[in-house]
Parts: structure tokens; sequence; C-alpha cells
């Protein structure tokens, strides 16, 4: 532990930053098996290699990369590949800045207030809170809230299966 500490110290805010980035966006980047392929290349080279990693060319790539292979498809894949998209715009504007660490503080500050901003107008101007029905169907379908369903609705095992089959054949 002693080791990752000093190593840590060592290490610029700056380069955690882009380091953890280039990191998340190998693991967590893509939904898509090519592009999968094609971010374990390309970040893992800017991981082993961490000067590719202070090009905004770098960021762009891998951002275009991302927009191609998602572009086609935008309306599958998770919020979170939209919001790794504008993490790696960000990142790239933000090394063009004659303060880089600055310039990624103030572009970070701003994608957590717009997350927050759109989630906070969605859910008041999008009904399913006003009506319940947000949580009717989060106790339904999600896994974690199923203790609280049985405890707290009276429903049964296959009552609760019953209703995500009746979905699932809606939505079909």
């Amino acid at each position: 532990m002693k080791a990752v500490r000093e190593t840590l110290n060592r290490v610029s805010g700056e380069d955690l930053v882009l380091r953890l980035s280039a990191f998340v966006i190998l693991i967590y980047g893509s939904q898509s098996e090519v592009l999968g392929a094609l971010f374990i290349v390309l970040a893992g080279a800017g991981l082993i290699a961490p000067a590719l990693l202070r090009r905004p060319l770098f960021w762009l790539v891998l951002l275009s990369a991302s927009v191609i292979f998602h572009g086609m498809k935008w309306f599958e894949i998770d919020n979170h590949q939209f919001l790794l998209g504008y993490w790696m715009l960000t990142i790239a504007l933000a090394l063009h800045r004659p303060r880089p660490p600055r310039a990624l503080a103030q572009g970070a500050c701003l994608l957590i207030g717009a997350c927050f901003a759109c989630g906070v107008f969605w859910k008041l101007f999008g009904g399913q809170f006003i009506d319940g029905s947000f949580l009717h169907v989060s106790f339904l379908w999600n896994e974690k809230f199923l203790p609280f369903t049985h405890a707290f609705s009276g429903l049964t095992h296959d009552q609760v299966a019953h209703a995500k089959e009746s979905v699932t054949l809606l939505q079909a």
C-alpha cells in the first residue's frame, strides 16, 4: 500500500485524470465488440505510452471512433456512453488550453452540473415521478428492490414474475 501511495504522489493530478479516463474507456467504453477491441488497442497504447494522453488528437481519435460506432445505434446505447463521449471532447478541448488542469476541472464541473440539471428537468417534466409510475416499474423490474417489493406490497414472487412477463409481452 505504501508503494501505491508513493507512486500516486509522483503522478500529477492531470496525469492521474488522463490515465484514469483512458482506463475507464478501456474497461467500460463500448457496447460494441469492434469498438471495444479498438478501444483496447488505443486506450491501451495511451496507458503504455502516457505521452499520447497529453495529445488532443489522441482523445479526438477515441471520440471519433466512439461517435462512428455508437452513432449507428445511438438509440440502444447506455447514457454513460454519451457521457464518456462528452468527457473525451472535454479532455481534447482542455489540452488545447494554456492551463489544462484548470480546464479539465471546469469541464468536469460543467459536465456534472449539466447531468444533474438534465436529470432534474427530466424528473420534473417527464411525469414518471408525479404519477408514481417510475417507482412502480422500479420496484417490479430492479432486482435490488425486490425485497422491498415483497415486504411492502404483499406481492408474491409468482405475481412479480407474471408482471414482468406481461410487460415483456407488451413490449414485444
